[in-house]
């Protein structure tokens, strides 16, 4: 009796999401294409890291101990 309840119940679940995707790739598909549906767009992964223009360059640690003592 308990397998004959969850096999309805995953039926149910598999029928409605089914039902579910089916709407939403009729819906995607109901709406005109925008404007920009073309633009090509550059993913980079890892981004590029670009530090901010006001900051120099560190200088080689063995300076930064001589300028300590």
């Amino acid at each position: 009796m308990i397998r004959i309840d969850l096999l309805r119940i995953a039926a149910a679940a598999l029928v409605l999401t089914a039902f579910s995707f089916a709407v939403g790739v009729i819906g995607d598909l109901a709406q005109p294409a925008s404007a920009n549906s073309g633009a090509r767009v550059v993913l980079r992964i890892p981004p590029e890291i670009r530090p901010p223009a006001d900051v120099g360059e560190a200088a080689p640690a063995e300076n930064a101990v001589e300028d300590a003592a």
